[in-house]
């Protein structure tokens, strides 16, 4: 008969449970150590900066496209610097004002998108538009709502590209901070997948970048076909390319704080449920290596999180041995503290960090909840 109370069951569950803490932190001092202790250094404006077109997408952005072409129009760059403004499929006056905003920024063009149903959900559709209007090889992505941090972004992000043998380029993007419990869990979530695929990107298995700060050459986009190898799902214009693109080219990640963009919290829990599920939709198109090394991270993730609720539960029936659990579950916690409290150098976790352990129990707990409802959802029906 199974005895739980038995010091054998309680060393097996210790020995996997002190399995998972290695393998955790392989990945925090090893993978992720890349961002934790990485340099500052490198904040000098570059030189030798090829020509280069912003691009940045927005729907029924009249709002947001004049102060995001302020700060455009700050940027101190050496060279010949061209706008496009790609207004997708807007219902309000952005047409209107970008009209406008010519006259003050000749140097900008306006991608007007036509309204289609089929591209509505898809980003994939204007960007290729607004790839094939820019005027130079060298293009450096973002969003209407993703404003540089500092007026050397577009000069630091695009630095890279003058060396012909590196033709795409990750940039890190911050998210503002937010009052309330929802805003923290948010802002964890996001820094923690910048955190995921910078940190491997430097360890040399690039998975994927964010469409907010993402540069590479237009020459590559054209020899990949675009999107066409995705254009059957409506989220990827960043992660599906840019793994897609990895093995075509060295590619170079920054993390210096003027290389930045800094995006607002999204506007209501639907269009962070839309996010999610946009995430989740790309990781399954992922490149077989980039997506068994996620997955075998998650892997890593439930089995520590399974065997030390496991352990804690047996550490009653077996007197005097918590000592173990403890070594491991808050030595191993500290560890990790401790590495996530170096990232916030670069990925600005202001209110993040002292909350660490809490967090990142219940990113666990949500990333569970979601793969539970995408598994027992039809593929028809998943959101």
């Amino acid at each position: 008969m199974f005895d739980p109370s038995h010091p054998t069951v309680f060393w097996t569950a210790l020995s996997v449970l002190a399995g998972a803490v290695f393998l955790q932190l392989f990945f925090w001092m090893g993978v992720f150590a890349k961002v934790a202790w990485a340099s500052k250094k490198g904040t000098v404006t570059p030189s030798n900066l090829p020509p280069l077109s912003l691009l940045a997408d927005g729907r029924n952005a009249e709002d947001l496209f004049p102060k995001l072409l302020e700060r455009w129009d700050l940027q101190e760059y050496a060279n010949q610097l061209d706008w496009v403004a790609i207004n997708n499929q807007s219902g309000d006056d952005t047409e209107q004002v970008l009209d406008k905003l010519r006259v003050r920024y000749p140097q900008m063009h306006q991608v007007l998108v036509p309204k289609s149903e089929r591209f509505y959900d898809s980003k994939k559709f204007p960007i290729t538009l607004g790839i094939k209007a820019a005027k130079t090889d060298a293009v450096l992505l973002t969003h209407a709502e993703g404003m540089p941090v500092s007026n050397q972004w577009a000069a630091h992000m695009a630095a890279p590209l003058a060396d012909p043998n590196v033709r795409l380029v990750l940039g890190a993007v911050r998210m503002e901070g937010g009052t309330g419990w929802w805003a923290r869990t948010v802002r964890f979530a996001h820094a923690f997948r910048q955190l995921e695929y910078l940190s491997w990107a430097k360890w040399g298995l690039v998975l994927s970048g964010d469409g907010a700060n993402l540069a590479y050459q237009r020459s590559l986009f054209f020899e990949l076909k675009g999107f066409l190898s995705h254009m059957h799902l409506t989220s990827g214009e960043d992660d599906l390319f840019v793994n897609e693109a990895a093995p075509h080219t060295q590619v170079r990640v920054l993390l210096q704080p003027e290389s930045q963009i800094s995006v607002p919290l999204p506007s209501n829990k639907d269009r962070w449920k839309r996010t999610l599920r946009d995430q989740a939709q790309a990781r399954s198109a992922y490149r077989p290596s980039t997506l068994a090394a996620l997955q075998f991270q998650s892997w890593v993730q439930w089995i520590f999180a399974l065997s030390a609720i496991g352990t804690a539960v047996l550490i009653p029936m077996v007197p005097n041995w918590w000592i173990y659990w403890l070594i491991l579950v808050v030595g191993r916690t500290v560890l990790v503290w401790i590495q996530w409290a170096l990232v916030g150098r670069f990925l600005a976790l202001g209110g993040l960090v002292a909350l660490f352990p809490v967090l990142e129990w219940v990113y666990w707990t949500q990333r569970a909840g979601l793969a539970l409802r995408r598994t027992f959802t039809p593929a028809k029906r998943r959101w």
